[in-house]
């Protein structure tokens, strides 16, 4: 999808046609965002798209915070029954489909240039999440905007869902409700919709790591040797099974394995005790980086994540010292 160009309107409004029209009438036209629009003919009201948005357009501002993935955007935007009955009893019913689909690029530019994605189309074959805004006016009980978003990922489950409104009001100056309301009810959204996946984010990785915890218990002992975890979760979950295999396995190891295959086994506990010294101050730097940035951590892993990393690294070296010079000391014995 192209990143949105607001279009210059060259209409200008025919003052005598404008004056035809009662006040009081022309002023709740106004206040539905026709203000400075309108093109009065007798057939009712003709407004390109092109002026709606070049009228209400705004910059939108930029996200903080990028999600690592592509999304399918899918905007629309509806004026409720009373509210087009409305439109239609002021005989500007054929301005309503131009209405919307300004209205729709409107926040498909406000969504796509906020950066909120790695990717945002509106076609992709396979995308990792799907994007859908729903927007509505409202007449009664109140007058109002609503604005629905729903991110599902890939398998169709719905991990983010919020609504947003904001007041409407028809003896508002004319045009500001929807100029001024959107741009808010809009970055609102956005924020609800981060926090609403950082919260799935959480969760799912949690849930990971539980089933990892799950299976290193099952684990033989070479499978357990890692220098790096993605979470903390899970390199204490390793060093707890690590420990547990130094009991259960470690034994049968030394006395059941050949000379060659504990040889092997000592050389890659030595090459993960060096991998672990590296990623450890890799993690400590890291972590003074984010201390360094005024306390805030990088997006990859909060300055907490970071120290608990390091720890775990620290503690799985102290681990892995014994075996190996156990491992050592049989193969020089065998060889005696």
């Amino acid at each position: 999808m192209t990143g949105f160009i607001p279009i210059l309107c060259t209409w200008k409004p025919r003052r005598n046609l404008l004056m035809a029209h009662s006040p009081q009438k022309l002023n709740r036209c106004l206040g539905m965002g026709l203000a400075g629009l309108a093109l009065l003919l007798p057939s009712g009201c003709a407004v390109k798209e092109s002026a709606y948005i070049n009228y209400l357009a705004y910059a939108p501002e930029p996200s903080k915070t990028r999600i690592d993935g592509t999304a399918v955007l899918h905007v629309s935007h509806t004026l409720a029954p009373d509210v087009r009955a409305q439109w239609e009893a002021w005989r500007y019913g054929q301005c309503i489909a131009n209405y919307q689909e300004a209205i729709v690029n409107l926040i498909t530019n406000d969504f796509v240039q906020s950066g909120l994605f790695s990717q945002v189309e509106s076609i992709l074959a396979k995308p990792d999440y799907v994007v859908e805004i729903r927007s509505e006016e409202y007449l009664k009980p109140v007058e109002k905007l609503v604005v629905h978003l729903e991110v599902r990922d890939s398998s169709g489950q719905v991990i983010s869902s919020q609504t947003r409104e904001g007041g409407m009001h028809l003896e508002a100056p004319p045009g500001l409700q929807l100029k001024f309301v959107l741009p808010q009810v809009m970055s609102a959204l956005k924020s609800d919709m981060l926090a609403g996946m950082r919260a799935y984010f959480e969760k799912r990785d949690q849930a990971a790591a539980l089933a990892q915890a799950s299976a290193f218990e099952q684990a033989a002992l070479p499978e357990l040797l890692a220098s790096a975890d993605k979470t903390v979760v899970t390199a204490r979950a390793r060093n707890r099974a690590i420990i547990a295999a130094k009991t259960a396995q470690f034994p049968a190891i030394l006395s059941g394995w050949k000379t060659d295959k504990l040889s092997a086994l000592a050389v890659r506990i030595e090459q993960t005790i060096l991998d672990l010294n590296h990623e450890c101050e890799v993690a400590k730097d890291q972590a003074q980086e984010s201390i360094a940035n005024r306390g805030e951590a990088k997006k990859t892993a909060s300055l907490e994540e970071l120290r608990g990393l390091a720890i775990s690294y620290r503690e799985r070296i102290e681990l892995l010292k014994p075996l190996l010079v156990a491992l050592k000391e049989e193969i020089a014995n065998r060889s005696r």
